[in-house]
């Protein structure tokens, strides 16, 4: 029966992370563990840490924009959109922007495995 809950938990709700570069020291260092919240997928603020997946590998990154934010790259301006395209009617179709500490990336809302849970909430959480 433990099993059984371990695994539904990990499946659906939490999972852990380990960092695998230094490019977001001192917050985050090679080696550290990190808690995802996978129910706050969609719940993403910017400056939020979150691990997203191309379906082989996992990444740890920040939300540097979101969708309907204007961004300047290369002297011009973009804007993010709100949707994906004109024909998908899905209503999470989304993109973000982040920063992977090497480079930003327009992510595809639907790859982000969930959102890093911080030292700090779990602390709150704890009652700490």
């Amino acid at each position: 029966m433990a099993i059984a809950i371990v695994f539904v938990l990990h499946t659906f709700v939490l999972t852990f992370f380990t960092v695998t570069s230094n490019d977001f020291y001192p917050v985050y260092s090679v080696g550290d563990k990190v808690m995802v919240n996978k129910l706050a997928r969609k719940d993403c603020h910017f400056g939020d840490f979150l691990v997203y997946t191309d379906s082989v590998h996992s990444y740890l990154s920040q939300v540097e924009a979101l969708p309907g934010d204007t961004i300047l790259h290369k002297g011009q301006r973009y804007c993010i959109p709100m949707a994906c395209c004109q024909r998908c009617s899905c209503p999470d179709c989304r993109y973000l922007l982040v920063n992977t500490g090497r480079q930003m990336v327009l992510i595809h809302q639907h790859l982000i495995v969930g959102k890093v849970v911080r030292k700090e909430e779990l602390m709150s959480i704890r009652g700490y």
